[in-house]
């Protein structure tokens, strides 16, 4: 049996939060902790004049979920990952590109880990240049080049305690998704949006030449 030992559990959360990138709540009962990790990799490619550059990024968080009551309450965790639409220099709001949630029954003076990797969201640039712009080698001669972007960027998480419906505990690293009114509108069965770039337009020139 485990004596749960008020002093030692301090300790365990000051080590915590010295590591960085970690965040504590306590609500009700129930103490949430989540430490997130962004992962970044880049490819470049050049063919004829153009060159391209695709960025695939994802997060990871490594979640605990402690209780230090004597019960044994369900909770149910949920994640959210958000991420904007880029266009050339124009980014849409955020929207939630992947989530998920998983039931928790924790003993009294017990805690459990999870750890959830989102999607990867993948952005696109492409750089045309002129032939007339390139010197000899092929470098730069003061000529145009036309810059275009599409896909999407990560931009945050959310992560959500509830009881018994209700939401208890909830921690993100942007302030302006824990507003009332957007953790009001999230919930584990809500759409998700595309966060690869859009082919559609592509489709839709070749059924025209069909026709």
């Amino acid at each position: 049996m485990c004596i749960f030992n008020r002093n030692k559990w301090l300790a365990i959360l000051i080590v915590a939060t010295t590591a960085g990138y970690v965040s504590v709540a306590t609500a009700q009962g129930v103490r949430l902790s989540v430490k997130s990790d962004g992962k970044k990799d880049s490819e470049v490619s050049n063919k004829g004049n153009t060159r391209k550059k695709t960025e695939t990024e994802t997060c990871v968080l490594n979640i605990s979920l402690a209780n230090p009551t004597p019960h044994s309450p369900t909770y149910s965790l949920e994640w959210y990952f958000f991420s904007r639409k880029v266009a050339s220099k124009e980014k849409s709001d955020p929207a939630v590109y992947d989530r998920g949630s998983k039931q928790f029954t924790i003993p009294g003076q017990k805690m459990v880990s999870h750890s959830v990797e989102a999607k990867p969201v993948v952005k696109v640039e492409s750089t045309v240049t002129s032939n007339r712009s390139r010197g000899r080698g092929g470098k730069g001669g003061g000529g145009n080049s036309k810059k275009t972007t599409s896909g999407s960027e990560y931009y945050a998480y959310v992560v959500l305690v509830r009881c018994n419906g209700k939401v208890i505990a909830q921690q993100s690293n942007s302030k302006t998704l824990l507003k009332p009114e957007n953790i009001a509108n999230l919930n584990p069965s809500m759409g998700v949006a595309n966060s690869t770039p859009d082919k559609g337009s592509t489709k839709g020139k070749k059924k025209k030449k069909k026709k």
